[in-house]
């Protein structure tokens, strides 16, 4: 593949992530050989993903205890 083509689906995997629509429009009678691209974004958010991290939190943070003589009594 072209170097030019890696990138365009590189991004159009970024845009797939984000939810975001692309379009590419080619531009063939271009001496450089570039094209037009239109990254189209939803103003909603995505839809809600499931959790990504290995472990996940369950556990509630420890509760500060008293050290002091004073507060043991």
């Amino acid at each position: 593949t072209l170097r030019s083509q890696r990138g365009l689906r590189n991004m159009g995997h970024r845009a797939a992530q984000i939810g975001a629509q692309l379009d590419v429009a080619n531009n063939g009678g271009d001496a450089q050989g570039g094209c037009q691209v239109l990254l189209a974004l939803r103003i909603q958010p995505p839809p809600e993903r499931p959790e990504r991290r290995r472990h996940a939190r369950t556990a509630e943070p420890p509760v500060a205890t008293a050290t002091t003589p004073a507060a043991l009594s």
